[in-house]
């Protein structure tokens, strides 16, 4: 039986951990561009998440895929972030940055 993380009632550093620790059945990029990397993760036991990668090189086409991305998962991507962390330095695999910002996004249960 898989769990539901909501990340509005549960800690998150509860729902950081269950992530962490779901075992991940596979990966597969949503969106790559010159200032952001999405990846969406499957797992078996907590459905899946968005590992993503937003620089300082986001642009507006990005903008609309995070919208997009936004409109899949019917909330907000700020309520549903489990895990954020940001950092004043250049990321090594987006040259010409200067910030980035690693996030967690929680997508959903296991679907059957």
């Amino acid at each position: 039986m898989s769990q539901v993380i909501n990340p509005s009632e549960a800690r998150r550093d509860r729902a950081v951990t269950l992530l962490e620790n779901a075992p991940v059945d596979h990966c597969e990029t949503w969106v790559e561009s010159g200032g952001m990397l999405i990846t969406k993760v499957h797992t078996k036991t907590i459905g899946c998440y968005y590992a993503m990668t937003l620089t300082d090189l986001m642009d507006e086409d990005d903008k609309l895929e995070l919208k997009r991305l936004e409109e899949e998962l019917g909330d907000s991507i700020n309520y549903l972030t489990v895990e954020i962390d940001s950092y004043n330095r250049p990321h090594r695999n987006f040259p010409g940055s200067t910030s980035f910002i690693y996030t967690t996004v929680y997508g959903g249960p296991v679907e059957h």
